[in-house]
């Protein structure tokens, strides 16, 4: 399985575990950096907006992190970054 069909893979099992916690999760096809965005209604956590990058291998160098934190903080969202560290095919 090639990397592309690994990590659309690893975005898919991100997905559905937010699902299963109450989240819409829309996936952004072919894109950079922002997988995808997540909604969470009114209710115990209040109205919430996640930026969520999926990464395979490492995270994002800590300047990319930044940019992308203040970034989402602008359009008030959360970003986050989830790293699968051990690829399953």
């Amino acid at each position: 399985m090639g990397n592309y069909n690994r990590g659309r893979k690893y975005e898919y099992e991100v997905k559905k575990q937010f699902e299963k916690a109450g989240w819409r999760v829309f996936r952004c096809a072919g894109s950079k950096p922002i997988d995808l965005i997540a909604f969470y209604p009114n209710g115990s956590l209040g109205n919430k907006v996640l930026w969520i990058e999926c990464r395979l291998k490492r995270r994002p160098s800590q300047a990319e992190q930044e940019f992308w934190k203040e970034e989402a903080q602008r359009y008030g969202a959360e970003y986050r970054v989830f790293v699968k560290n051990k690829q399953e095919d």
